[in-house]
């Protein structure tokens, strides 16, 4: 029974990546993501285009951020504080770090479902919590640089024969770690790379973390079922 928990968290993941790419992309259309340059009316009209659409996917997003998301955090955790031992302070980070992710994956949901509650909104107060909600999304890195950090750090003070995952996905942790920390400088461009748009404010740490997620996938079905035969 407790496999299956665990594989059931790790599938977690490729079930988080599709339903919220379809709630983000599919319906809510915010892929590309719209320019900071657009005016109050232009913003507007994105909303009052898609509104119906925008509010059901962002829906989808905020469920999953809660539903698929928070299993396999727990897992991987889990099996952080096994190498960790007495005292899982890595383990705690990485905890942590991602259910302060999970916050604002939904916080961002439900500013976004707000603006399209309505179809008589200031167009002023639509620009701002969209500005607002581009800049939480693409600047709450440090909370997942804690989490990845402790992850990297745990594959690397693993000396076990098989540790728990290999040393070059600790490597690869960290270079995500690096193109995230980028978005924090779109508070201070409206243009260019750095911009919620732009290639490094949105595109590097949007598309590493997803690269990421997807090579960590198979790494945690593998440890779920090598522990099940340790156990046994």
């Amino acid at each position: 029974m407790h496999t299956r928990v665990q594989l059931f968290a790790a599938w977690c993941i490729p079930a988080f990546i599709v339903s919220y790419l379809i709630g983000f992309i599919g319906l809510s259309g915010f892929v590309p993501p719209p320019s900071p340059t657009l005016s109050a009316a232009e913003i507007a009209a994105l909303f009052d285009q898609n509104r119906d659409a925008i509010r059901g996917g962002q829906l989808l997003c905020m469920v999953v951020s809660g539903l698929f998301y928070i299993p396999f955090t727990v897992l991987i955790s889990v099996h952080m504080a096994r190498v960790e031992g007495r005292y899982p302070i890595l383990a705690g980070m990485q905890l942590t770090g991602n259910a302060i992710l999970i916050v604002y994956f939904i916080l961002c949901s439900l500013m976004w479902s707000a603006v399209a509650y309505r179809d008589d909104y200031d167009p002023q107060l639509v620009r701002l919590v969209n500005d607002a909600t581009w800049l939480i999304f693409v600047m709450m890195y440090p909370t997942y640089v804690v989490a990845l950090l402790a992850m990297a750090i745990v594959g690397f003070i693993d000396k076990r024969p098989q540790p728990i995952w290999p040393r070059w996905f600790s490597f690869i942790t960290l270079w995500v770690v690096a193109g995230g920390i980028w978005g924090g400088f779109a508070t201070f461009f409206k243009t260019g790379p750095f911009a919620w748009n732009g290639l490094l404010g949105f595109w590097v740490p949007v598309s590493s973390y997803l690269i990421w997620l997807l090579l960590l996938f198979p790494l945690l079905i593998r440890l779920v079922r090598r522990s099940a035969v340790e156990s046994t």
